[in-house]
């Protein structure tokens, strides 16, 4: 054989490995781009049910915070209803001891007469 041929072989040669190792490399290359799609997608729906949770905790949070406003109202006009019926209570009594003493008044009239 001739160095010439040899040469050429061996060319040849690495010309086939290198074509060989070059579509292994394009496959792993293909196999980790849709790899990393997955992952990129996962990703995704990972953001996009946190940010529904995040949306759900903030009405929640909106809905407690009405809920307790409601509550301090109530508290309030509870506290203005006791003085109403404080007031009428205390109203009650003046009347019955007024009652009392127009009832007094006319048995001493009574006496008296």
């Amino acid at each position: 054989m001739s160095t010439e041929f040899v040469m050429a072989l061996s060319a040849l040669i690495c010309v086939v490995i290198l074509s060989l190792d070059l579509g292994v490399i394009r496959g792993r290359v293909t196999y980790l781009e849709h790899e990393l799609k997955k992952e990129v997608e996962l990703l995704d729906n990972y953001n996009k049910a946190q940010e529904n949770l995040i949306a759900n905790l903030i009405k929640r949070i909106d809905q407690n915070s009405e809920s307790c406003s409601q509550v301090n109202d109530l508290g309030i006009e509870i506290r203005v209803c006791q003085k109403d019926v404080e007031h009428a209570l205390e109203m009650i009594e003046e009347l019955k001891a007024k009652r009392s003493m127009d009832i007094l008044d006319e048995l001493r009239k009574e006496g008296k007469e």
